[in-house]
């Protein structure tokens, strides 16, 4: 009777030492010493796991959410990595789209760039108020109707860019004249604009420069892209 006894107790020792600590359910006050015998990266993604359905609850207020006390740490990890695989795919995905209205937006801006041509042609500083005031910068734009048609409201940013190709900054412009051919104004910049440190006390020569085009009326037309 004691060797059956003795027998017994070997097996549920045995059997105790071989089980799965995966297949343990989740206990937040035993937590370390359960997932003692887990790798590195297996701890992470529970604890991982574990941040982000609390945080859910806390901030979804969804009553059906996860409860992680019916959850083993197996159970966990396999959420977990499955939530990240769907979470690469959807952020693939997103790049993808955000890649084709790039794509789709290029394209019409280089339709109408066909039709307007914008031009910095001087960058230049002087009193603002008369002969009172610090000197500012102003920046004189060209814009040429290639097909001689009538363009109203123009509206369109400016880029400038180093001799490298690196983006300084940028400026919405507006322009009320009407033309058909040609027409030159002149922007005075404020100490709030992105460019008014880049462009004072510079030289139209020392940069080189790109246009979107917003919004304009084309022979009748409005047109927008924003």
């Amino acid at each position: 009777m004691k060797k059956i006894t003795n027998t017994l107790l070997i097996g549920i020792f045995i059997i105790s030492c071989s089980q799965d600590p995966k297949s343990k359910q989740y206990n937040e006050e035993t937590i370390q010493q359960d997932v003692i015998e887990f790798s590195e990266d297996e701890k992470k993604t529970i604890m991982t796991f574990i941040l982000r359905e609390s945080m859910v609850n806390i901030f979804s207020g969804d009553t059906n959410m996860i409860d992680l006390k019916t959850k083993t740490y197996g159970e966990m990890i396999s959420l977990q990595l499955k939530f990240e695989d769907e979470q690469r795919i959807k952020d693939s995905l997103e790049r993808v789209e955000e890649e084709r209205r790039r794509i789709i937006l290029e394209q019409k801006q280089d339709s109408l760039r066909k039709l307007v041509e914008i031009t910095v042609v001087d960058i230049y500083e002087r009193k603002r108020y008369g002969d009172y005031g610090s000197l500012v910068p102003h920046i004189k734009i060209n814009m040429k109707s290639i097909k001689s048609k009538k363009v109203n409201s123009l509206r369109f940013e400016i880029n400038v860019f180093d001799k490298k190709g690196n983006e300084l900054g940028s400026m919405s412009v507006k322009n009320n004249d009407s033309f058909k051919n040609n027409d030159t104004g002149t922007w005075t910049l404020n100490t709030y604009d992105d460019l008014y440190s880049v462009l004072k006390g510079s030289n139209v020569n020392e940069y080189t420069y790109g246009y979107n085009i917003k919004s304009m009326i084309y022979d009748g037309e409005l047109i927008e892209l924003d």
